[in-house]
């Protein structure tokens, strides 16, 4: 019956993407927009952002707090820094910084957003990874790494590999900006009802909450569709600042985390490498 309704809705979602293109050239006409935009069918796995307006609005949002924490706690030279953004989807946030870093590098599961970024940003790095690390990158090789919506979406048991391999990648003293859905996210009207079992009095006891989403465990055929490049658990995940603070100091310090500043909804957790090369 799940697999029945998620495909009815699949059909339903491909008769809407069928007219994105028209719906594309007059948002460009009608906005005097001319900057490249995704296909509905990757804006949708970034925050299902059917309306350009609102994929436009939600990466300025996110790119705004992520380049100005840049600026503060790294160089305001930014184009000077070699820059990674980690799961970048259809360059949601990349597609601002690009005009300053046109080399920038980005990294995602899911190929048809990589084979999107290559045409549309034909100067910077994009390459495809896997749900496991490691990154084809070598050792200390980026001044900073930001990632957008990975973190609040890991299992638990994928959230520590991860941020060993975004060490190994850094250099020593650099910069990563990760977001995560805190306390604040739980106290927005628009998701303060999406998971009722979490509560900020549960998530502050815990630490970590991380809830599955049922999509994972449907066909091949149809979880590839709904989370292309994913072919293990997926869900929401969930984390207190005292987690944070505790549990991501092994290879980093923590220099702030920012409440809700990510699109009025995510916190923004600034980390900096160890000086020390070593690698965790």
């Amino acid at each position: 019956m799940t697999e029945a309704i998620s495909r009815s809705k699949y059909l339903i979602k491909r008769l809407i993407f069928v007219f994105d293109p028209l719906y594309v050239s007059f948002y460009r006409i009608f906005n005097n927009y001319y900057a490249p935009i995704p296909p509905m069918e990757n804006r949708v796995r970034v925050g299902a952002h059917y309306k350009i307006g609102g994929f436009l609005k939600s990466g300025r949002n996110c790119y705004e707090p992520i380049k100005k924490s840049i600026v503060t706690y790294q160089s305001n030279q930014i184009n000077h820094l070699k820059i990674l953004d980690f799961g970048a989807g259809c360059g949601r946030t990349l597609q601002f910084f690009y005009p300053d870093i046109p080399k920038i590098f980005a990294t995602d599961v899911d190929s048809s957003a990589i084979n999107y970024l290559s045409k549309a940003f034909p100067e910077a790095n994009a390459s495809c990874n896997q749900y496991d690390p490691p990154l084809k990158y070598d050792d200390n090789f980026f001044d900073t790494v930001y990632s957008v919506s990975i973190w609040t979406h890991l299992p638990v048991s994928k959230q520590k590999p991860w941020l060993n391999e975004i060490s190994r990648i850094l250099k020593p003293n650099g910069l990563a900006l990760i977001t995560v859905l805190g306390d604040f996210s739980l106290t927005i009207k628009k998701t303060k009802n999406m998971n009722l079992d979490v509560t900020p009095e549960k998530l502050e006891k815990e630490g970590i909450l991380y809830l599955e989403y049922p999509g994972v465990n449907l066909s091949s055929e149809m979880r590839n569709k709904l989370f292309p490049g994913i072919d293990q658990s997926y869900g929401t995940t969930y984390h207190s600042e005292k987690y944070i603070r505790e549990e991501w100091s092994d290879n980093f310090e923590v220099l702030d985390i920012q409440k809700g500043v990510i699109d009025n909804l995510q916190d923004l957790v600034i980390l900096r490498k160890n000086g020390s090369s070593n690698l965790a």
